[in-house]
């Protein structure tokens, strides 16, 4: 009885460090892969060599030139502050990492260093991961890029009727909104 429950302690032991090690590996080679095929990971920095492989039309209007846009089969990297400007915004940098967003008659704070834009007076970040997800941003130039999902959770929680549509076979990424 005690060799069995021995045997049965090291199995669920050696169970978990395979899983834990096949995580890892799995987080490890989804990151490199990412930077291999779209360079955009999790964290801020600045590449000036970045160059889009699609069109971005947001409301009828073609903003790929001077943009950073990105797609392919595992992500989508997007020009947020770009974006927030065609759309109507105003958006105003007070220093390198931080900028108030005037959208639809509201405040935003953004802040590009932790990946938040807060609602003036309010707590909720609009940019969180989605649940079980991670989001990718990074800074290139005075444009934050973000990832599709964090950014179409962003109008959500902001309450914005904004639709993205992405054409995977023409390179197209349309967003249309207030």
């Amino acid at each position: 009885m005690k060799n069995k429950l021995c045997v049965c302690l090291l199995l669920i032991i050696l169970s978990c460090l395979f899983i834990s090690c096949s995580n890892n590996a799995a987080q490890n080679n989804t990151a490199t892969d990412i930077m291999q095929t779209a360079p955009l990971s999790q964290g801020t920095f600045s590449v000036s060599t970045l160059r889009s492989n699609c069109m971005l039309i947001v409301n009828g209007k073609d903003i790929t030139n001077g943009n950073y846009v990105w797609i392919d089969k595992e992500q989508t990297a997007l020009p947020f502050t770009a974006i927030m400007e065609a759309l109507g915004s105003r958006v105003t940098w007070l220093n390198q990492t931080t900028a108030i967003i005037i959208f639809r008659n509201k405040s935003y704070i953004l802040n590009t260093s932790d990946c938040t834009l807060v609602e003036t007076g309010g707590k909720t970040n609009f940019l969180s991961a989605p649940p079980g997800g991670i989001r990718y941003y990074k800074m290139e130039g005075n444009e934050f890029i973000l990832d599709y999902c964090t950014m179409a959770g962003a109008f959500q929680l902001m309450k914005a009727e904004v639709e993205i549509k992405i054409d995977y076979d023409d390179n197209i990424i349309t967003i249309n909104g207030d």
